[in-house]
């Protein structure tokens, strides 16, 4: 039976009911008067039984209208308030969320803010400097270094984030060494670098200046 009756029918007869006028019930569902009668009337068809009796005073529910209304109405509460649960669902994230991030104070900041905005998210962290490629199977975000364009690899990349960077050196380093004068003088120079995020990379200028220092 209940294939056969639309849930909209049971809707505006719910209304009606409550409201004793098909005009009343109209403007709450925001539909034609007509529509809402019409409603009625086919659930009456399909039912084979008379809900509410209409004169040109009043509605008045039938036995068979009240009994359909007290059974109907805790069910579809319960609808309604299992649909706005779910709504909710949309505007919020959830599941499991791997990634790969650089151990940065900064960064816990920013990850423990995302947990508190989506507190359904379950999130693993791996903090590595400069993950390999081989490595990243089963996460969903890397958060890495690097420095000029992005070798070629199988990652769908995005820039997030430039940091300038300059060449500082220790007042006792340049009392034993002269102070380089161009980029090139830098070979000349001892010099510390990050091999693990670098990967030996030489040091880039700007104007596509770059320079293999002896770190």
């Amino acid at each position: 039976m209940i294939d056969k009756c639309e849930l909209q029918w049971l809707i505006s007869f719910q209304v009606v009911y409550e409201k004793l006028s098909f005009k009343l019930a109209s403007e709450q569902l925001q539909l034609p008067s007509s529509n809402v009668s019409r409603h009625v009337a086919l659930l009456e068809q399909q039912l084979h039984v008379r809900l509410l009796e209409r004169t040109t005073r009043k509605i008045m529910p039938t036995a068979a209208g009240r009994m359909l209304y007290q059974s109907i109405t805790p069910l579809t509460h319960a609808l309604d308030h299992a649909l706005q649960e779910v709504a909710l669902f949309g505007d919020s994230l959830s599941g499991h969320l791997k990634i790969i991030t650089p151990d940065l104070p900064f960064m816990a900041d920013i990850l423990a803010d995302f947990c508190i905005k989506h507190p359904l998210i379950q999130l693993s962290c791996d903090t590595q400097l400069d993950p390999t490629e081989g490595l990243l199977d089963g996460f969903d975000l890397v958060l890495r270094f690097g420095r000029g364009p992005l070798e070629d690899s199988c990652w769908v990349a995005r820039e997030i984030l430039r940091w300038p960077s300059c060449v500082v050196a220790a007042p006792e380093l340049l009392e034993r060494h002269p102070s380089p004068q161009s980029v090139d003088e830098l070979t000349k120079t001892p010099c510390i670098t990050s091999m693990s995020v670098l990967q030996g990379m030489p040091w880039r200028f700007k104007q596509n200046q770059s320079v293999q220092v002896q770190s």
